[in-house]
């Protein structure tokens, strides 16, 4: 099947990628805001947000949805046909679902 691909990163590349952006943020938690719903055939989404300490050790939140910025986004997971875990994104809410067999 197609590589998996996690926030765009792809192969060797996924590793240091998340490690990179781990390292950044110490402490970080991923938090759904809403159950996870369908979008599409083989794909469920969700608001959430994600929270971190900085290097001053000041507690750092990025919500997926913020009305003041304005910002509606979700984490897509997308599966091909036999369920297997193909792309993990972050999207606007109202994105079209992609094609999972590319």
């Amino acid at each position: 099947g197609p590589a998996v691909d996690l926030y765009g990163l792809r192969g060797d590349a996924v590793r240091p990628g998340l490690t990179e952006f781990f390292g950044a943020r110490p402490g970080l938690t991923h938090d759904l805001l809403a159950a996870p719903v369908p979008c599409g055939p083989s794909a469920v989404q969700y608001p959430f947000v994600k929270s971190w300490r900085d290097d001053d050790g000041e507690v750092r939140r990025w919500s997926s949805v913020d009305a003041a910025v304005p910002r509606d986004k979700v984490e897509r997971l997308e599966f091909d046909g036999e369920g297997l875990l193909v792309r993990v994104s972050v999207v606007e809410a109202t994105a079209p679902i992609s094609d999972v067999t590319n």
